[in-house]
């Protein structure tokens, strides 16, 4: 992260001022160090993980761990919210929230699913780094606002492409980690772009722009099952501030095992 500053005389308000901003940004989010992907697999070395996802560690008797899956190789992924709620039995809707127009909309979607067309992946870099490409499809939505008493609605599916990366924020050795969500710069700006169709509607098309992170329900925020939290966000929605809450998970295409981004081994 680059980050300018620039040397003023200030006054003690100016300074004061100051202060509360350094502050409020001492625990902004950076590119991580050292985190790798894992599958999170009955057959690693060391299992101390409870469950599938490698979310809650135990101190012993565990039948989960990390299970390396090297470095230099894309591997495919698949990326949805199926097994994200009450103890990954359920599937946790997905919901976001804006403004179009000056009018509150609100629209939850019950499906999250990998593109079929497009391949996701992850890749391990070295040294203790990693990236990758996610392609998925929102279906059974709901739409509120934009003129959906009157017989208006989302065109589906929504499509999200997105790179993602691991970030972290905090003070060592206790920082939290979330994986990072962005537009491919290469290919667009959005990150999904939403249609609206029907009688009534206020607008036919808005783009979600901006990011999102999800962190991890285990410790320091690693784990598979990411959640998304309007606190975690950067994100506009037909040009205004918007929120999106949800869950996702991540799989290894070839094995179905759970995908785990982490600084622990």
């Amino acid at each position: 992260m680059t980050r300018r500053r620039s040397i003023l005389t200030m006054s003690l308000l100016g300074m004061l001022a100051f202060c509360a901003f350094a502050a409020q940004n001492a625990f902004a989010w950076e590119t991580a160090l050292d985190t790798t992907a894992f599958e999170c697999s009955t057959s690693a070395a060391a299992k101390d993980y409870a469950d599938a996802h490698c979310d809650n560690t135990i101190v012993s008797g565990g039948s989960y761990g990390h299970k390396s899956i090297g470095f230099g190789a894309q591997v495919e992924i698949e990326t949805s919210n199926t097994a994200t709620k009450n103890s990954t039995t359920e599937a946790e809707e997905v919901v976001l929230g804006g403004e179009l127009l000056g009018v509150p909309v609100k629209i939850t979607c019950l499906k999250v699913e990998p593109h079929a067309a497009i391949v996701s992946f992850v890749e391990n870099l070295n040294p203790g780094d990693f990236e990758g490409t996610v392609g998925v499809v929102f279906t059974e939505c709901v739409l509120e606002g934009n003129g959906s008493s009157l017989g208006c609605h989302v065109e589906e599916p929504v499509t999200l492409l997105a790179l993602f990366h691991g970030v972290e924020q905090g003070i060592a050795p206790a920082r939290e980690m979330a994986i990072e969500f962005t537009p491919d710069p290469s290919t667009s700006t959005t990150l999904a772009t939403l249609h609206f169709t029907g009688t009534g509607c206020l607008l036919t098309t808005a783009n979600i722009k901006g990011r999102i992170r999800g962190t991890g329900s285990g410790a320091d925020g690693t784990g598979a099952t990411l959640h998304f939290q309007p606190a975690d966000e950067s994100l506009t929605f037909g040009g205004n501030p918007a929120t999106l809450t949800g869950t996702f998970t991540t799989r290894v295409s070839s094995t179905g095992r759970a995908l785990v981004t982490t600084t622990a081994q």
